[in-house]
């Protein structure tokens, strides 16, 4: 099934109009295999909760 969505959503953002859509409301567009998503997931939770820990913020 993850297979299947990551192929779908890949085809979906090879095309120019969607991209162009896209990128007109500021957001980059970057296709990737899901194991390169969990990646980076990982790798930006690991750095803004070092983020958050250091600027002592909290949810209140």
């Amino acid at each position: 099934m993850i297979d299947q969505l990551n192929k779908a959503l890949n085809q979906v953002l090879a095309d120019k109009e969607v991209i162009k859509r896209i990128e007109e409301h500021g957001a980059d567009v970057e296709t990737s295999t899901p194991e390169q998503l969990g990646t980076l997931v990982k790798t930006e939770l690991a750095k803004w909760k070092g983020v958050v820990q250091r600027a002592k913020l909290t949810a209140d």
